[in-house]
């Protein structure tokens, strides 16, 4: 769960506290499993240790279109 929420926050996917529509909770809970069952969790690592805030995700990362997804939802509310 770190990396997801470390990766989250990079990216700029905070979407802000509240009720989501079921899509979107079930977007976020495939994430999650996806980020979980990751093999790349030390590319990861290395990658979110040098980010700049608002840098988009890494190509190697599974989740990075529903980052980006996630990011674009974000910047809307």
């Amino acid at each position: 769960m770190a990396l997801w929420r470390s990766m989250r926050s990079v990216t700029g996917a905070e979407l802000p506290y509240g009720r989501h529509s079921k899509d979107v909770q079930e977007d976020i809970r495939k994430g999650i499993i996806t980020c979980h069952e990751c093999s790349a969790t030390r590319a990861c690592r290395l990658w979110l240790a040098d980010a700049a805030q608002g840098t988009p995700p890494p190509f190697f990362c599974p989740n990075r279109e529903r980052f980006i997804r996630l990011s674009e939802m974000a910047s809307v509310h």
